[in-house]
């Protein structure tokens, strides 16, 4: 197996950087048109990059490294939580590490897996920014939790970050023979 270089940190921490702004346009999309549409779209781009971060680096730590840089990004950004709340670091890093475990424990049948990891990704963050809105009494945090508890959004929620994890997986798999991705992996 590869040894960590920079060329995998440089590549995890840019497809942390384009995270942050899918998030940012569904962040956007939640302000403009409809509370909790933006969480849609972040599920969906959390899943697909998340998984395609596991399966290019496949390496233990590379979700994690990933959910770290995420979280630094969107630090000022109402993403995670409100801007400047800094338990978004907490959040995001250990979202990345039950990303890794899951990867780790689950990589033989990776189908199953990057499935696993798009649904699992959009549960950890909700429990995450849920949970921490609460223990802080975070502004707005009643209705994110009304959202949430929604009966159609318990499925829709983390079916659409199952589908995101199944394009992240596609989207490598047509990606898995080309010379970028070769060199990534060396």
């Amino acid at each position: 197996m590869s040894k960590w270089n920079t060329t995998k940190l440089l590549v995890i921490g840019g497809l942390a950087a384009l995270n942050a702004v899918f998030n940012i346009l569904g962040a956007i999309f939640s302000a403009t048109f409809v509370l909790g549409a933006g969480g849609l779209i972040n599920g969906f781009f959390d899943g697909m990059l998340f998984v395609f971060c596991c399966l290019l680096i496949r390496k233990f730590g590379a979700a994690t490294i990933m959910g770290f840089i995420f979280s630094i990004c969107v630090l000022p950004l109402p993403v995670l939580g409100p801007s400047g709340f800094l338990l978004k670091i907490i959040i995001g890093t250990l979202t990345g590490l039950i990303i890794d475990i899951i990867y780790v424990l689950l990589k033989r049948n990776e189908m199953f897996a990057v499935i696993i990891i798009g649904i699992g990704q959009g549960i950890i963050i909700n429990i995450g920014v849920i949970g921490s809105g609460l223990l802080f009494s975070v502004p707005g945090i009643k209705e994110a939790v009304k959202l949430s508890l929604f009966p159609l959004s318990l499925v829709v929620f983390p079916l659409i970050g199952g589908v995101g994890g199944y394009v992240g997986y596609l989207l490598f798999k047509s990606l898995r023979n080309t010379s970028i991705i070769k060199r990534i992996q060396a």
